[in-house]
């Protein structure tokens, strides 16, 4: 005869609960993506942009972008999407010294990340290159977590790569000739000139 073991009395077994699982972000729509790509081939200079910024905006799901073109040692807002014109007016240059992102993607000529965080937006920061090096970046303020994202890092890069062989040809101080949705356009000095 077989004798079993004494069955001892226990607490029941501690019910452990996973912790809430982050969202995956969206899929990026490729085929956007590619038709945005082949829109800004086609380009002939800037009269065209606005909308396909929009339109890049909605592939990356940002409430933002901006194109920032280097002159000297600055950095400047040349063109951009989701902001109104008094937000524009308030970014002013930045030195290519500074400390965040933008500075930091265009000396680095590598792309760049800024964790959002609860309520607010996370960037990624691809640079403008071209065959003198990095001219610029554009930046998209993007939402929930896509800048953790490895599709939507790629897709930026791969979109910036295609704004940069538009954007190359242009001289910082060109901005005012890139309309931006709601943004007012701001005389150059050689159109002040020429009124």
């Amino acid at each position: 005869r077989m004798e079993l073991p004494a069955v001892v009395a226990s607490d029941p077994p501690a019910i452990v609960e996973s912790p809430p699982a982050t969202p995956e972000p969206a899929r990026v729509d490729l085929a956007a993506a590619a038709r945005i790509c082949g829109e800004l081939s086609r380009l002939q200079g800037g009269s065209g942009l606005a909308p396909v910024l929009a339109r890049t905006a909605r592939v990356l799901d940002a409430s933002g972008l901006v194109i920032w073109l280097g002159a000297g040692e600055e950095l400047f807002a040349a063109t951009a999407h989701g902001y109104t014109p008094r937000m524009l007016a308030r970014l002013g240059p930045v030195p290519r010294s500074g400390t965040h992102p933008t500075p930091a993607a265009w000396r680095t000529a590598e792309m760049q990340t800024v964790p959002g965080c609860e309520g607010s937006n996370g960037a990624i920061v691809a640079p403008l290159s071209g065959a003198d090096g990095c001219f610029g970046v554009l930046a998209a303020e993007v939402r929930g977590g896509r800048e953790h994202d490895n599709d939507t890092r790629a897709v930026t890069a791969i979109i910036a790569a295609q704004h940069a062989a538009i954007v190359a040809p242009w001289p910082a101080a060109s901005y005012a000739d890139v309309p931006s949705p709601g943004v007012e356009e701001r005389q150059t000095p050689s159109k002040a000139a020429s009124a």
